[in-house]
């Protein structure tokens, strides 16, 4: 059944010669078959892609298992963004650690919302968001909302510059 498909599809087992990579004789005299050779490229360009592939998803899963594992990971040529100052960085990777809940309620202390109505805004009790500015302050290591939102005006003026 491969044969016959291969026969429809053109395929010539008299014309097909294998490039061994060395120089010299191929393919017993015989000028190497164009489709063949194009088809030996293909071959090539496929596997070097499924290495880069592999690499990548090896890459994945590294960076998977070590958020899974508590740590962060931050795409490859971030380490060392240019143009950010080792200050920001560091708040970077502060901000970086608020759960999605502390970042909705540092977000809406920057407005300046008072805790009461970012409860109201969030339906939580008021305690709740107390606790949640609590440990803002303590990840971003500041003391007073006006440092948080500062802390945070920074890094949206690093994305900009």
């Amino acid at each position: 059944m491969l044969f016959a498909l291969r026969m429809m599809n053109g395929f010539n087992p008299t014309r097909c010669s294998v490039d061994d990579g060395t120089e010299g004789d191929s393919g017993g005299g015989q000028a190497p078959d164009p489709a063949a050779a194009g088809r030996l490229e293909a071959i090539k360009a496929l596997r070097a892609e499924k290495q880069e592939l592999a690499a990548t998803l090896e890459a994945i899963q590294e960076s998977v298992q070590a958020v899974l594992e508590g740590g962060v990971c931050w795409p490859s040529g971030l380490d060392d963004p240019k143009g950010m100052t080792s200050e920001q960085q560091q708040i970077s990777t502060r901000v970086a650690s608020l759960t999605p809940q502390q970042f909705r309620v540092l977000t809406m202390v920057c407005d300046g919302l008072l805790n009461k109505q970012i409860a109201y805004e969030l339906s939580v009790s008021e305690a709740t968001i107390k606790a949640h500015v609590t440990a803002i302050f303590r990840k971003l290591e500041v003391r007073t909302r006006t440092q948080a939102a500062l802390a945070l005006q920074q890094m949206e003026l690093s994305k900009i510059g």
